[in-house]
């Protein structure tokens, strides 16, 4: 049952036993405009002197003033929001920062007034619904000292929250706005078999969150790893696992899951959201890798061999234990490179000698654009890259920064030249080549979602 009280339709649950915990949108309002009711999580918006219903999470204010921290004090003249002319949706932001109400007693003299106002319940849960929630203003060691008007809020599909807000009924009041809590990531792996979100528990823990309270889009698909400071939350890329959403084009397929954790404490609390995507290539590449000659034959039985396999391995550390995963990976820029090159031979009394190694953006090995990071055997810049082992036994390794050719973030193929020498007179007697893939992002100030 519902009623229309200007230009607002208030929804009235008429039977009080149905009302439990996860009881959805009791606060939940609809908005009325030119005499349309406009649908669920949309208001009257006024643009360019036309009305129409639209979606709030579109058409806010940014509200950004660093004094309505609560961990700032006040000093005279206090703040007052009973001068301002609250017009439409606001989005609270804090030094640039996503921000929100706070939702719990804040101490009196905070936030840059004499009375700080917070909201009295829970944001809202869900997206689609915008929920009225009681104000209430802190002053003289009562929480509710002072009951200002209810405001209209929305959650928004970013994991952000807009705000309708209302002038107190008095001065000096004003809204408070606290950081949203937010999930620091480890690392982060998109693996051929497992997608990885790392966590570290003392830094999760210092931003009031329990790292292990996880869980994924699915509540019931809890899968975790813990090691000593560590906390792992796995899941397979496949769709429909643990909630994972598949979406795919003509190159890439891409899954996307979210991850959630709680506060640390019982109380009813919105969990802080981590969206993650992983993308991997749909194209795949194969080719013979050997060279057919016909041969005019002369007696006997002549054939000819294939080249040796060659293994090439990307490392994270100089310990060249675990390599990354076959595919691609998104590294941070300027980060050492670890790579490991054998060949399977069975003649063990030959060695590898790293003739030449080069990025380029293409995966052809010969293709003409190259960035050379060894040449003839030697470093093209000895500040760049260093040759750990080359000629000693069928394994080699060599470590180099990663710096994008030309300054250009796109993705880059690693490509090396090999020669197999006998180790008497290293001269050549099979040549090899082989490359492997790295993806990258433009911003790289840590590790970044990208395929493994």
């Amino acid at each position: 049952m519902y009623r229309l009280y200007s230009g607002i339709i208030f929804w009235f649950v008429l039977n009080t036993d149905l009302l439990t915990k996860e009881s959805a949108s009791v606060h939940a309002v609809q908005f009325v405009c030119g005499g349309i009711v406009c649908p669920p999580g949309m208001d009257c918006i006024s643009r360019n002197g036309t009305a129409h219903c639209g979606d709030p999470c579109e058409y806010y204010t940014v509200l950004d003033e660093p004094w309505r921290s609560t961990d700032n004090r006040y000093i005279e003249p206090a703040k007052c929001d009973r001068h301002v002319h609250w017009q439409g949706w606001y989005r609270l932001f804090l030094n640039g920062t996503n921000a929100q109400i706070p939702e719990s007693c804040v101490e009196q003299y905070m936030c840059g007034t004499h009375a700080p106002m917070f909201i009295t319940e829970p944001h809202p849960t869900q997206s689609n619904d915008i929920e009225t929630l009681r104000v209430c203003a802190s002053y003289r060691s009562t929480c509710c000292n002072f009951d200002s008007p209810s405001i209209h809020v929305k959650r928004c599909y970013g994991q952000y929250y807009v705000y309708k807000l209302v002038r107190p009924n008095y001065c000096s009041l004003a809204y408070c706005a606290v950081y949203d809590p937010e999930i620091q990531v480890y690392q982060f792996l998109c693996g051929q078999d497992k997608i990885k979100v790392t966590l570290n528990r003392a830094t999760v823990s210092s931003s009031g969150l329990d790292p292990l309270s996880g869980h994924l889009l699915d509540r019931s698909c809890i899968r975790t790893r813990v090691e000593n400071y560590i906390v792992w939350y796995e899941v397979e890329p496949r769709v429909g696992v643990c909630g994972n959403i598949r979406r795919t084009n003509s190159t890439h397929v891409i899954y996307t899951n979210s991850l959630f954790l709680y506060a640390q404490n019982d109380s009813f609390h919105v969990p802080a959201t981590l969206p993650f995507s992983c993308v991997y290539p749909l194209d795949v590449n194969a080719r013979l890798n050997v060279a057919l000659r016909p041969l005019v034959s002369t007696g006997g039985i002549i054939a000819s061999g294939g080249a040796p396999r060659t293994l090439m391995s990307l490392y994270p550390d100089p310990s060249y234990n675990s390599p990354y995963p076959s595919g691609s990976v998104s590294l941070p820029v300027g980060q050492p490179l670890y790579v490991g090159v054998y060949v399977e031979e069975n003649d063990l009394t030959f060695v590898t000698v790293l003739d030449n190694c080069y990025f380029t953006y293409s995966s052809n090995p010969n293709d003409p654009m190259r960035h050379p990071l060894i040449q003839n055997k030697c470093p093209s810049d000895p500040q760049q890259t260093a040759v750990l082992e080359s000629g000693t036994s069928l394994r080699a390794r060599f470590s180099t920064l990663f710096f994008v050719p030309q300054g250009q973030f796109r993705t880059v193929y690693l490509h090396c030249h090999l020669n197999l020498c006998n180790p008497g007179n290293c001269v050549p007697v099979s040549l090899s080549t082989y490359h492997i893939a790295t993806t990258l992002f433009p911003y790289c100030a840590s590790l970044k979602p990208g395929t493994l």
